[in-house]
Parts: structure tokens; sequence; C-alpha cells
């Protein structure tokens, strides 16, 4: 998928430069030379979340793009992609003279997976000045309390609780904030925990002596933000690897990419990454 941002090209060039000095980009002999000559830049992002920001009339904006990274310059892939993901929520809402202000949500919801006899929780928090009026809706009709639905207001968090969720409840939900000087929304999907097809093959793009910066296509359908996560496994390569052992560089990669550090100089690897679901936050390995 084509990049979208239109700074990822000096991250890349940033990132080159921390590994093998200012000059790297002009190097034309050697190692540097030939990586210079065949390097490419891709930027793989998640048809959800691009569907997402279609839905809501979201653009990325090039100076809303710096501003991110002039916050956390010297940080690693994970964090500079998690730094692109603000481009994607508001920003706060500004003061009146009075102190009052609009509704802006400080946590947003998250997506939620349907756990057979057990309550699906939907939790955010929002902040506003007068305090806001809260609505829940799901696939575009408002919920309310009921025998199953349990809806509650604690100061800025806001709670919806389904008691012995099933199939049927599976679909998006909507939170809305409201007061007089302006409307938030936050939105997320309650899915099923269906295991994911198999992601692309790991490929090294950028590489030094000791570390290699790997990305890896989405599994093909259906994946979300808060849903997936992947496990990569590195061993040595030779002419006996069959029996070499996989060793785990990390259970719980939240996105597509990873900087794999502290390995030998002139060491051949092997690498597989493994597609898994997060039931919830307090997933352990």
């Amino acid at each position: 998928m084509a990049a979208r941002g239109a700074a990822f090209n000096s991250r890349v060039r940033n990132y080159r430069e921390e590994l093998f000095g200012v000059g790297a980009p002009t190097v034309k002999q050697g190692f540097l030379g030939v990586r210079n000559r065949d390097i490419t830049v891709r930027e793989r992002r998640r048809y959800t979340d691009i569907l997402r920001e279609s839905t809501q009339g979201l653009e990325p904006k090039s100076h809303v793009d710096s501003t991110a990274l002039q916050r956390a310059p010297s940080s690693g892939a994970i964090e500079r992609i998690k730094a692109d993901i603000e481009k994607v929520t508001p920003s706060a809402t500004a003061k009146n003279a009075d102190g009052t202000f609009a509704p802006i949500f400080t946590a947003r919801l998250r997506d939620v997976y349907l756990r057979k006899n057990q309550p699906a929780v939907f939790e955010c928090h929002v902040a506003a000045s007068p305090a806001p009026n809260v609505t829940w809706s799901f696939q575009g009709k408002v919920l309310e309390n009921s025998d199953r639905i349990t809806i509650e207001q604690d100061h800025q968090t806001s709670r919806l609780t389904i008691r012995n969720a099933a199939p049927y409840d599976l679909g998006e939900y909507v939170c809305s904030a409201t007061n007089e000087l302006g409307t938030d929304k936050s939105s997320c999907r309650m899915i099923s925990g269906e295991t994911p097809s198999r992601p692309g093959r790991p490929e090294a793009e950028l590489s030094s002596d000791t570390e290699l910066f790997i990305q890896w296509e989405a599994p093909e359908g259906p994946t979300y933000l808060e849903g997936i996560t992947y496990r990569l496994e590195y061993r040595l390569a030779g002419p006996n690897d069959h029996g070499a052992p996989w060793i785990t560089v990390s259970e719980r990669i939240d996105d597509e990419s990873v900087v794999v550090k502290h390995l030998a100089p002139l060491g051949i690897y092997q690498f597989r990454v493994t597609a898994q679901m997060v039931l919830d936050l307090d997933y352990r390995p």
C-alpha cells in the first residue's frame, strides 16, 4: 500500500544516519553503496484503519507529522509508528476564558473480543466543562440500561457492560459526549476471536552489523488495531540449521515491523512470524 505519510522517507533517512553516520545516504561504494542503489521505502497500513479515516473525514497533514516527530526525534521504530497514530486522534479543545470547553476523549475506546459466557466491557474517559451528556449506540441504535446492558458514568469514566455477550452483539459501538460547546465521539468494535490467517514473510528492510529493521505483510482478511499481535522468532542459519532452536524476539509486537538488536556481526539468521489474537488487556504469553 502506498505511503500516506509525507515524512516517512525522512524518518528512514534519519534512521540510517543513526546507524551508519551523517554521510550514509551519499556513499556510493561498498556495502552502503549497494544498499543506497537498491533501497526501497514502504509504509504498510491496515486497510481497516484507512477505512475508518475515510469514514471520519480524517486526512494526514504534514505539519502534524513533523510535530509528532519533533516530540520523539530519536525514538525507535515502534515509538515512531505509535507517534504516527496521533494524526488520527483529535487535538485538545481550547478552553474559553471562563474555563469551559467542549468534550474531548482523553482515553478512547478499544476493540473488545467476544468471550463465551463472559461480560463485554467498553470503557473510555471524556473531559468537558460543563459536564457532557454521554450516550452509547450499537450499529446506530441508542442503547439504554436493561437486564443485559449497564451504562455507568463515574466522573470522567464512561463504561458500557454487556452481560453474557453473544454473537449477535458483534459490531460497532460508539460513545458520544455532548455539551453546549460541542460534541466528540469514540468508536470501537466487538469482534470474534477467530485465529488469524498467516502473515507475510518477514523481510529485512534495513540493517547494520548488529541490528535489523524487519517488516512483514498483515494477514489477509479483517484485522483490527487492538485485536492482533505478532510473535517473532529467529535462529542461526547454516548446514545443520534444521535442529537449531528458535529464539523468541517478542511475544507481543503491535505492528508489522520491529527492530531486532544485539545480533552477531556477519551472522546468518532465519526469522519467522506468527499472528495471534489478544483476548484482553491482561493477556500473558
